[in-house]
């Protein structure tokens, strides 16, 4: 859907937070990413740090959206089934099991870490919009902080 709302329309969406204890370059914390725009998303030490951060990135991405017309997935109201509980029981055939064990390993995770890393990027990859809109939003939003850090740079100088 095009960008026709405003920031505060879209704000008041029921957006969905994803959260997963990870570790990054070393550090462990949670990687938090809203559902519905897979590529908005952050890592943080804590978890009141990561979902204080990406309430401010998604505020900061949709205007990025908006300014630069590009389509937002938006969230449906129900889109989580209340009945999940969060366990998927899979029948997998050995050879992928020991597959997914080996590459757990290798990474030094669990096998569960790393079936939800691998699930994860295979969703995420299957529900790519048929326009890269997450391209031109990340163009404009690594645009958007280049021109707020120089101002701040500017105003610095004058002082």
């Amino acid at each position: 859907m095009k960008s026709t709302l405003s920031l505060n329309d879209y704000l008041k969406m029921p957006w969905h937070y994803c959260t997963e204890p990870t570790e990054w370059e070393g550090e462990s914390g949670f990687w938090v990413s809203v559902a519905e725009l897979p590529s908005c998303s952050t890592f943080a030490r804590s978890l009141e740090e990561g979902l204080s951060t990406i309430a401010k990135l998604l505020k900061e991405y949709l205007q990025v959206a908006i300014d630069s017309q590009a389509e937002v997935s938006l969230p449906k109201p129900n889109s989580f089934d209340e009945n999940i509980g969060g366990k998927l029981l899979l029948r997998i055939p050995k050879s992928l099991h020991i597959g997914i064990k080996n590459a757990a390993k290798q990474e030094n995770v669990s096998i569960n870490k790393f079936a939800v890393y691998a699930l994860t990027q295979a969703v995420t990859q299957s529900t790519k919009p048929k326009f890269d809109t997450q391209h031109i939003i990340s163009e404009h939003l690594a645009k958007y902080y280049v021109e707020k850090d120089n101002s701040k740079q500017k105003r610095s100088r004058k002082k």
